[in-house]
């Protein structure tokens, strides 16, 4: 096995801090070396389809069985092809997408079209003799006189859009998306797309017919028949497929369903960051569920709540499930769908109809994908550069105001932001503010939107590239470049596999300095309306373990009695700061093509674990599972492996710490610490007011007690922070032991003066105070204390609780202590018994759950081994020899040490049944220390 090395280091940084990760790329098995001193006289295309993965399975395609093309399999073949012919045949996909049709063209479909040949090595690992070759010393060998490398033809014609909406749908051919490397060349192509026409397009190798048209009158997946004929006389049929929504469902309301839509284009134009950016006018849809009760709905506006889609790349996610072809596929859910919760009768309640019951106009914005006319460009309007869709929400909002005061409506708006939206919304109503612009807006609701940053772990994102740059799967590759690299992702990740966040230039400090310069003095945050947050993270309980194995998926190929691995993924969360891990490690393991790709990160972060801290969950180890395990599975099916495993799968991982979503001033701390304390109140926050649960919850989701402190809000209820205290013996800190020689201090974990509470301390007989205020007490023992134990207890008026900690009030005397045997037996010489201090103990309770009472034991055994126990009240002992045997035993807490305490045992001679002591009467494994 020969190892290439490539070391590529990046440095990755978030807002103050650096962070590395080192990534490392091994070869295992190149097919080119392999076949370097072979006869390639049969080796006539230069498209050797052992360098790659078959994804695409090209082999088998156009078999009865695989005959059936779409865009996501035309793009991964001819990624493939491109790639095996080591990138001299064909063209990238990117270069091949320009001259694909606008996807804000959505009755327009370009169809693609692939006539190749292809080698392979004629090589047949599970029987050598069905082939022509066979492995020896690491070197192929030809063992008969068949060829050593096979060829196949594949014809390929798909459509290029996943689905298309339009009572005609357009189709479109070009040469620039005809693809042939071969000698067999079309000379006549003709097209039936699930209609009653057949169509011809080639004719004489000539392109006769570059549009069709076709009306449609139902929805449904369409299979699109296309036939060739060769020059050569022979013919090929294939097929292709997508899903047509025949009418714009959007644009067809029912008259009584109280909703209406339109769209918006910004008047202020924003320039992108790169180079060659030019200023484009943003653009929105919009969707309006007027006020009232199913069959009483007022379409006229006079009470606006706008609800703002986050990120959200090629517009996946629709405003309602109807806007989703009913095609059996799985979609996000729409966005009136994630605006709902379960009650407390398990039962899914919805917020969009409860909203309109109380009034309300819900004004729900989507960010489509759209063509900008001067500059010819698509933009991704749900991956766009948050600054250019708050332009657009600027022009939305006076809109809203003009129209409802155009109706004779006073209202206010009111702005709700869940993720990315409350980026957007964020920056349009500060801009607003600073330019003087008036916004009109009485409350924004920022919900679990990453003020601070969002969290992608680096494992997911050098998953993602292995994946799709190493390993060669598109789809993978197109997730890591248009989610992770589109404009927004690079402006909210707070770690980037492949980019510097600490630089200047990044999107990342680009975007905060934008955000900052709007009320600077207020770090980009709007000041007239009421701005209140709703945190999906908890205030102190992390999502998962730092460092912990979330994903371990590996897939096997059986030899008789033996099984190769033949392919491997693993993801770790990062660990905390200052450690460092292998966050990934990745490996396919083929005969001809072998390669390895591994990353460890070291953190030097400041906020610890942004994988694993408090925070909105999401898990994107669970959707790369689900990814890698169909396409394993699929291998499976072909005979590539013969078994898939999963090792490990952990779920979720912290997408917006809490720190985030809240917007700490200062956020130059460990964003694990226990934040559970009334941040408006210390200022550390720029809300109002805010929402935390008590445990983690997935981003952007709702449940029956946030529902309820939200709209008592709109109601305009003003709520008090949401603090998730549970005032407990837990809440009481400090030693276990009040001394002599010292003074202790116990405190209260409430804020000293947030709280709003009154506490009353109070002590036993035995224990001193020195001196108090709300929420600490400092105490000592009175002279001559011990032996004895005491209590420390807080009095909260307000809530009518008692708090008590029991505490040891000096050294405790050796009277205090007793010995025992554990088990029913005697003590016999050469054998183990085991021994317990036994004394008087209070409740676990009352001493921090600390099942050791804060107490540690120093033995004295004479004449026996002896062997110790993490618990060192327990000791185990094997007396030398028969005889009267005086074990001592001291005890130590925080003050200090008893005297020994002695107890004198009698040691027999072992009965003869053999059972020795120290396990209940069992037979006991006897082990000399040394031995």
């Amino acid at each position: 096995m020969k190892k290439l090395l490539l070391i590529v280091c990046f440095l990755i940084v978030s807002i103050s801090l650096k962070a590395q990760v080192t990534t490392t790329l091994d070869t295992i098995n190149n097919v080119d070396k392999l076949i370097k001193p072979l006869n390639k006289s049969t080796f006539t295309t230069n498209i050797l389809y052992d360098r790659v993965v078959p994804i695409a399975n090209l082999t088998d395609f156009n078999s009865t069985a695989n005959n059936i093309s779409d865009l996501k399999h035309f793009e991964q073949a001819l990624s493939e092809l491109y790639r095996a012919s080591k990138k001299s045949k064909f063209n990238t996909i990117e270069v091949v997408r320009q001259q694909y049709a606008s996807l804000a063209l959505k009755n327009k479909v370009d169809i693609g079209v692939i006539n190749s040949l292809f080698n392979q090595v004629n090589y047949n690992d599970n029987d050598n003799s069905k082939g022509a070759l066979q492995i020896t010393n690491n070197v192929l060998v030809p063992i008969n006189n068949k060829p050593i490398f096979l060829q196949n033809e594949v014809l390929i014609i798909a459509p290029l859009k996943e689905y298309a909406v339009g009572q005609t749908v357009f189709y479109n051919f070009k040469n620039a998306l005809i693809f042939e490397e071969t000698t067999k060349k079309i000379v006549k192509l003709t097209a039936n797309f699930d209609s009653q026409n057949t169509h011809t397009i080639i004719n004489n190798g000539q392109l006769v017919k570059q549009n069709v048209g076709v009306n449609y009158t139902t929805s449904g997946y369409k299979t699109l028949t296309f036939t060739v004929t060769y020059n050569d006389g022979s013919s090929k049929t294939t097929k292709g497929k997508l899903y047509v929504t025949a009418t714009n469902n959007n644009l067809q309301h029912k008259a009584n369903d109280g909703i209406e839509e339109g769209g918006i284009k910004a008047t202020i134009p924003f320039t992108g960051y790169e180079p060659d950016d030019v200023p484009i006018l943003g653009q929105l849809e919009y969707r309006i569920f007027y006020h009232g009760t199913p069959g009483n709905y007022e379409k006229v506006l006079k009470k606006p709540i706008v609800i703002i889609d986050g990120f959200d790349p090629f517009d996946t996610r629709k405003i309602q499930e109807s806007d989703y072809p009913n095609d059996g596929e799985e979609y996000p859910d729409a966005i009136e769908t994630l605006m709902s919760y379960e009650n407390d009768n398990n039962e899914t309640k919805y917020l969009i109809p409860k909203l309109r019951e109380l009034g309300y106009d819900v004004v729900i914005v989507n960010h489509p994908v759209y063509e900008d006319i001067p500059s010819g460009k698509t933009i991704d309007g749900g991956a766009d550069y948050i600054e250019r869709n708050a332009m657009a929400h600027i022009a939305l909002y006076q809109y809203l105001n003009n129209t409802a005061f155009t109706n004779g409506s006073s209202e206010k708006l009111t702005i709700m932001g869940p993720s990315m939206g409350g980026q957007i919304s964020r920056y349009a109503l500060a801009y607003m503010e600073e330019h003087n612009l008036n916004h009109n807006t009485k409350l924004w609701v920022s919900i679990d939107s990453p003020h601070l940053g969002a969290n992608i772990p680096m494992a997911t994102q050098a998953n993602l590239y292995f994946l799709g740059y190493v390993h060669g799967n598109q789809e993978a590759k197109d997730k890591f470049d248009f989610l992770l690299n589109s404009p927004t992702g690079k402006q909210q990740l707070i770690l980037q596999f492949l980019n510097d966040t600490s630089s200047p230039q990044s999107f990342f400090q680009r975007y905060h300095t934008n955000l900052e310069s709007n009320l600077p003095s207020f770090k980009g945050f709007p000041q007239l309306p009421r701005n209140i947050a709703i945190a999906n993270g908890s205030a102190n309980n992390f999502v998962n373990t730092p460092g912990k194995k979330v994903l371990d998926i590996r897939g096997f190929a059986d030899f008789l009695w033996f099984s190769v691995k033949g392919f491997q993924n693993e993801q770790w969360l990062i660990k905390n700061t200052g450690q460092t891990n292998k966050i990934f490690f990745g490996e396919v393991d083929k005969v001809f093509s072998g390669y390895s790709m591994s990353s460890t990160f070291t953190n030097a972060l400041i906020y610890g674990s942004l994988d694993a801290l408090q925070g909105g969950t999401e898990n994107s180890q669970g959707e790369i599972k689900v990814e890698v395990e169909k396409e394993l599975n699929e291998l499976v099916d072909d005979g590539t492996l013969d078994r898939v495993h999963i090792y490990e799968f952990i779920p979720n991982h912290t997408f917006i710490p809490t720190v985030s979503s809240l917007a700490f001033k200062n956020s130059n701390f460990n964003w694990g610490n226990n934040i559970n304390r009334d941040l408006v109140c210390t200022n550390e926050i720029p809300f109002d007011t805010y929402y935390t649960p008590e445990n983690n919850e997935k981003h952007v989701s709702f449940t029956q007690k946030s529902i309820d402190w939200l709209l008592d809000e709109l109601n305009g209820v003003q709520q008090s922070p949401r603090i998730n205290k549970n005032l407990n013996q837990d809440s009481l800190l400090g030693d276990l032991a009040v001394c002599n020689n010292k003074t202790n201090t116990y405190t209260l974990d409430i804020p000293n003066s947030c709280s709003g509470l009154t506490v009353t301390w109070s002590t036993s007989s035995n224990i001193q105070i020195q001196s108090s205020n709300n929420n600490s007490i400092t105490v000592t023992a009175i002279d001559g204390t011990n032996s004895a134990s005491g209590y420390i207890k807080a009095y909260i008026q307000e809530k009518d609780v008692y708090i008590d900690k029991f505490v040891w009030v000096g050294i405790p005397g050796p009277n205090f202590l007793s010995i025992s045997i554990l088990g029913s037996y005697n003590f016999y010489a050469n054998n183990w018994t085991k021994l317990k201090v036994i004394h008087p103990i209070p409740p676990l309770s009352l001493v921090d759950n600390d099942p050791t009472y804060g107490l540690t034991y120093q033995w004295s055994v004479p004449n026996s081994f002896t062997r110790n126990f993490n618990d060192t009240s327990i000791i185990d002992v094997k007396p030398f020899s028969t005889g009267q045997l005086n074990i001592g035993v001291k005890m130590q807490n925080q003050c200090g040490c008893t005297d020994y305490k002695y107890q004198l045992f009698n040691v027999t001679n072992q009965y003869s049944g053999g059972f020795g002591g120290g396990f209940g009467g069992g037979p006991v494994l006897t082990i000399d220390p040394g031995n």
